[in-house]
């Protein structure tokens, strides 16, 4: 078993710190927002990812990025000649954003649709 000295993981701890903030600053230089929830994506993945970063990224198959970005319903580059596509992470969390599900109508609102339709009845 190894034997650390006291105070370690402070020091580990503040070192993880600034290296939040320097991401955070190399977002808010790049002009993203800081807080839009990607900063921890921007953090582990590279700016150029390939079909298997992607996938791991959305938790899908391979197969499926490649349908998809063969139909263009994921950005993706490909060099003339080769059958690898290359996608931007930028790119990818853009797709995200524009994709968001927003429920048009919630529980509760469902539920006092219903009430005028059943008291008319």
């Amino acid at each position: 078993m190894e034997h650390r000295a006291p105070g370690r993981t402070t020091a580990r701890r503040i070192d993880n710190q600034a290296d939040h903030q320097r991401v955070r600053s190399s977002d808010e230089a790049r002009g993203h927002d800081p807080d839009d929830g990607f900063g921890a994506v921007r953090a582990a993945y590279p700016p150029m990812l390939n079909t298997a970063q992607v996938a791991e990224l959305l938790d899908l198959n391979p197969r499926t990025v490649l349908n998809m970005a063969a139909d263009g319903r994921l950005p993706a580059s490909r060099l003339a000649g080769s059958r690898k596509f290359h996608f931007l992470l930028e790119e990818v969390i853009m797709t995200l954003k524009a994709s968001r599900v927003v429920p048009t109508t919630g529980p509760a609102e469902a539920a006092g649709a219903e009430a005028p339709d059943q008291a008319t009845r």
